[in-house]
Formats: structure tokens, sequence, C-alpha cells
């Protein structure tokens, strides 16, 4: 979870003052509050967690045809298509633009699955599904190398 660092979400209803505990911020978590953060009431969080879940899998339904992409191959063998394709799926170990693209995707993913991991705590909720997902993620940019 190395994009938040120390980013925390505190759920707080109406008229609440902040607290400086870190257990205010996520159940379980102890010593000082995170330096940074968010501070939601809790239909904010709900809506927040539900957008960040439904980009999560529109992200997850990109994956496969962005990984396709980088296996394409050219219409034709001439010099110019040739030159075209290498530059997109890459070439002498360089992942091409088609292979960022899809680097940039698995990225994301894992952006949004830290997201939602991190929402889900503040708001005292857990899913297996989540977890499922979180690794997926790994797996999907240990098998491809592109993340």
């Amino acid at each position: 979870m190395a994009w938040l660092g120390d980013v925390g979400f505190f759920i707080k209803d109406a008229g609440e003052a902040v607290s400086t505990d870190a257990s205010a911020f996520a159940p379980g978590m102890t010593g000082p509050a995170p330096t940074q953060g968010f501070s939601l009431n809790r239909d904010e969080a709900q809506n927040m967690l539900t957008q960040a879940k439904a980009t999560r899998d529109d992200l997850r339904a990109l994956t496969p045809d962005a990984e396709k992409l980088t296996k394409m191959k050219p219409p034709a063998d001439e010099i110019a298509s040739n030159a075209y394709n290498a530059a997109y799926i890459g070439a002498g170990g360089s992942p091409g633009a088609g292979g960022y693209g899809a680097g940039h995707i698995q990225k994301e993913y894992a952006y949004m699955v830290e997201l939602i991991e991190r929402l889900e705590r503040a708001l005292g909720i857990t899913e297996d599904t989540d977890q499922q997902a979180g690794s997926a993620v790994k797996a999907v940019s240990t098998d491809t190398g592109l993340a």
C-alpha cells in the first residue's frame, strides 16, 4: 500500500470532531492518526466506495483486451507495418506503447483495489472478494511483467 502511504480516511457523523487517534481512521489501527487524510461522512464514503468498485470493475474488464493488443501482428510483412508494430508491441526489451498502456491499466487497477480496501477498513467493512482482487493484481503483474 505504498501509494497512499500515511493517508487515512476518517468517517465521521455530522458535528463530530476529527480525532488524532489512529483507531478513528480504521478499526484496529494503533498509534497516532495519519498525518494527512480525508474526513468523510458515512454517505460520502459509501458513494466513493461504490464509484471506486465500478471503476475497478471497468479496469478489470479492460485488462484482457489491453494484453491482447501487446501481442498483435503486423498486417503485412513490410517495412512500415513492421516498424509500427515494433513500436507498439515493443522490441529489444522495451514494452512499447501497448505494453506501457497495459501496464498502466494494471497500476490503475491496483490503485483502485487499495483505495477500496482503505475505504472499507474505514467503514468497518471487509469483503473476501476484494482480498481476492488484491491477490489477482499481484498475480497479473507478476505473470505479464508489464506493471
